[in-house]
């Protein structure tokens, strides 16, 4: 009798962990919150600046792409971590959110970035041609920024121009946003709410088994 209640201890500890370890493993956090349209400039390039407090998953850099009235898309979009430049097909984003951004989906679960690493992303949007006087150019989106989340382990630096507007735009706008989880999940992120009474149900149930089983035996 000693040996089927080990057992089904062991059974409620493994409902336990198999219910709250998938949410924590795949918690994704936006790094940057309260992301506002702003309009676009004209013949501009610009490049956010993100770094890693923290090692972390990196599962997503979200492009801006809307366009005041349109949906006119990017040309250029890449992304540099720590000096490296990897360059980016626009068909290598998923189809435009309700937001107004394309997101870039790394694949085998994101990928892993060391603390104090430095990311850059660059952004330049769809050629438009001459229409009804208005000279062909590029019109690349920006958004406003109003704060970063905290718990994402990121420092956000920023926003620079180059092209025919140049200079900084400083914390207050951004290109891009990047979606993150930790490197090690079951150290550092809660269960949600929902997951742990899920837990907690299964397991009172198959306690509630044990005792009746212990009762029955006696």
């Amino acid at each position: 009798m000693k040996c089927e209640f080990m057992r089904n201890a062991v059974v409620l500890g493994s409902v336990l962990v198999a219910s709250i370890i998938p949410s924590q493993a795949f918690a994704q956090t936006d790094v940057l919150e309260g992301l506002a349209w702003a309009g676009y400039y004209n013949n501009t390039t610009f490049q956010s600046t993100y770094t890693f407090n923290q090692s972390m998953i990196l599962n997503s850099i979200g492009f801006a792409s809307r366009l005041s009235g349109s949906n006119f898309g990017l040309t250029t979009v890449s992304y540099t971590l720590n000096g490296t430049v990897f360059n980016l097909s626009p068909n290598d984003l998923l189809g435009m959110d309700a937001n107004g951004f394309q997101w870039y989906d790394f694949a085998n679960g994101g990928l892993s970035v060391d603390a104090a690493s430095v990311l850059k992303v660059t952004t330049k949007g769809k050629f438009v041609p001459f229409f009804f006087g208005i000279a062909a150019h590029y019109e690349t989106a920006r958004y406003s920024v109003t704060s970063t989340n905290t718990s994402s382990n990121i420092t956000y630096g920023g926003m620079n121009a180059s092209g025919s507007n140049s200079g900084s735009l400083g914390t207050g706008f951004t290109n891009s946003n990047l979606r993150v989880s930790p490197a090690n999940p079951g150290s550092n992120v809660a269960p949600e709410p929902g997951t742990f009474a899920l837990a907690l149900t299964g397991g009172g149930a198959l306690l509630g088994i044990c005792i009746r089983r212990r009762r029955n035996a006696a």
